[in-house]
Parts: structure tokens; C-alpha cells; sequence
């Protein structure tokens, strides 16, 4: 080969490179015009595309629809990666979180919803592919959330024999039984609202959001007072603590025209055994929280950084 062809050559190469590599730069183009980039900001192997679908890159359009009613959700919607770093957040608007950046199709991403109250949930999600036709009549790419309107509630307890316990009122285990059986209730007063725990943990605390019963035990002679019944135990301090993860759809009243779904009752009974016991200055008290984990508790001695008081009841001064 003469030196001057090689030289036309390598010229020629190097044309080709300049005209590829602003293209490989920015990632590949999908026939839409949009850019799929490389690797994306949380990558992920994502779903194989359905008949009739292809992958985009494109802004997301998240609805957020109530669950167990027509409420209107408001608030802020949040992405997040698997290891809790930011990638987008705006306002809801008209319960529709359009996010300000692009996503792949099949990226996984941490979504968070709050609405700056007590209502909010973590959801895992994949980037969706989109419908070939609506390609050109949908400017971004549509996806769905569950949310909910949270209840509040109203708690009693009561013993073995049925009698109520009021809140800071007594059990004497003396006249009623050194074996107890306590049963705590919560009752949700209105219709369609209710509590949904997330479907993944919260990447940037690394806990689960559950409905949680605590109870504590604690004051003097607490450590003779045996309690059974609960899924976790563990002492801290100067206390004994007990939690029981609760089902959320019993948490939850929702109606469907004259049938109820879900009745919005819990109740959830446990032993005590206070033969060992003698005084008068224990005391039980009990917390639901939401958006807690036990293990974090029983970690941080805290229900978690967002977890939320629903309700409480003491049983004070056991005699």
C-alpha cells in the first residue's frame, strides 16, 4: 500500500469518528427522536417489551390515584436510585407528579409520595414502555400510584372479663386476675380512608413503613410482668418493649356502593402474667404508629424518621 493511500485512510477514519462520536456521547436515539442513554441514571433490565410497545426516553407523568375513595391526592413526588440519591422532585398537580428530567424505559426507580401531613408511601417502580400509538399523541410517559387518605382513630382496651379500660385508667390484678388477657381495638370513624403500607423499603433509611402496635413496660416491678403474644420483644433502658406488625386492611374502612371491602376494626389481644408482680406503679402503655419498623426501633430506640403517632392508650399504675 503506497503512503498515500494509507494516509486517504486514515482520513477517512477519522471523518467517520467525528460524525459518530457526539452520537455515542449522548446515547442512541429511539425512532421518536428521544435519546436512550447509556447507562441511565438507575439502570435496570426492565420488562420485555409487550406487543405493540417500544422503550422511551422520556419524562414521567405519575398519577396518583386514592385507593380507597375520590379524594383528590396532593403533595410532592420524589425519585430516588437504590442507594437514596435525589434524581427529581416537583409538586403534585391535580394528583399528577410530571417529573422535570427523563427516564429509560425498564430504569427502576425509588418513588416517594408525601403530602406534607401524615399521608405518604414508597413505591418501587420500572420506567413502563410505552403504547406504539400513542407515540405521538402522549408527550410523556404515563404511569400510575396508589395512594390513600389516612384515617384516624379512635382505642379502648379491655380485659378478659370484657371490661373496658379507659385511657390512664387501672387493672387490678389482685380483684381481676393475675393472669390477664388485654385486648386493644382501633376503630376508623369514616369511610374510604385507611393506611397502605409501601411496597418496598425506604432507600434512604433502609426500613420498611408498617402499621406497628408498641407497647411499653416500664415503672417499678416492671421487669416481673411477663407479657406474651406479641411477634418481637426486647428491653431498652429502664423498659420492656413488645411490637406487632398489623395487617393494613384492618386498619382500613372502605366501602363499595353497600358493601364493605374492609371494615376499618382491629383488634389485637396478648397475655400478661403479673404473679410475679407486687406494687402499684408499672405501667402499659400502648402506641400505634404508622411508617415504622420494629427493627429500626428495637436499633434507634425512635419508630423511624417519618413514622407517625396514630394513636396511644395507658394503662396506668397495674395494682
Amino acid at each position: 500500500m503506497s503512503a498515500k493511500k494509507g494516509y486517504e485512510i486514515w482520513i477517512i477514519v477519522a471523518i467517520i469518528a467525528l460524525i459518530f462520536l457526539p452520537i455515542l456521547q449522548q446515547g442512541a436515539k429511539d425512532f421518536t427522536g428521544s435519546y436512550i442513554d447509556w447507562p441511565g441514571p438507575t439502570p435496570g433490565p426492565g420488562p420485555t417489551p409487550g406487543p405493540g410497545t417500544v422503550p422511551v426516553y422520556r419524562k414521567l407523568e405519575i398519577t396518583f390515584l386514592d385507593s380507597y375513595g375520590t379524594s383528590t391526592i396532593a403533595g410532592t413526588g420524589y425519585i430516588y436510585t437504590a442507594e437514596g440519591q435525589l434524581l427529581d422532585s416537583a409538586s403534585l398537580s391535580s394528583a399528577v407528579y410530571t417529573t422535570s428530567n427523563r427516564f429509560n424505559s425498564g430504569d427502576e426507580i425509588y418513588l416517594k409520595w408525601d403530602d406534607g401531613s401524615n399521608d405518604m408511601r414508597w413505591y418501587m417502580k420500572t420506567v413502563p414502555y410505552m403504547a406504539e400509538a400513542d407515540i405521538d399523541s402522549q408527550t410523556n410517559n404515563p404511569m400510575d400510584a396508589a395512594a390513600f387518605v389516612l384515617a384516624t382513630y379512635t382505642t379502648k382496651a379491655t380485659d378478659q372479663d370484657g371490661t373496658q379500660i379507659s385511657d390512664a385508667g387501672n387493672y387490678n390484678h389482685t380483684t381481676s386476675g393475675a393472669q390477664a388477657t388485654l385486648s386493644v381495638s382501633f376503630w376508623v370513624g369514616t369511610d374510604n380512608q385507611g393506611f397502605m403500607a409501601s411496597d418496598c423499603k425506604d432507600p434512604l433509611n433502609n426500613m420498611d413503613w408498617k402499621a406497628v402496635l408498641y407497647l411499653k413496660v416500664f415503672g417499678t416491678n416492671y421487669e416481673y410482668i411477663d407479657v406474651t403474644g406479641f411477634d418481637d420483644s426486647w428491653s431498652r433502658g429502664t423498659a420492656n418493649w413488645y411490637a406487632e406488625v398489623l395487617d393494613p386492611t384492618d386498619l382500613t374502612k372502605w366501602k363499595v356502593g353497600q358493601s364493605y371491602m374492609y371494615k376499618g376494626a382491629c383488634t389485637f389481644t396478648h397475655n400478661a402474667d403479673f404473679t410475679g408482680y407486687t406494687g402499684a406503679a408499672a405501667d402499659l402503655q400502648y402506641y400505634l404508629y404508622f411508617y415504622s419498623d420494629p427493627q429500626y426501633m428495637k436499633d434507634h430506640g425512635s419508630a423511624g424518621p417519618d413514622s407517625y403517632q396514630a394513636a396511644e392508650l395507658t394503662i396506668n399504675g397495674i395494682t
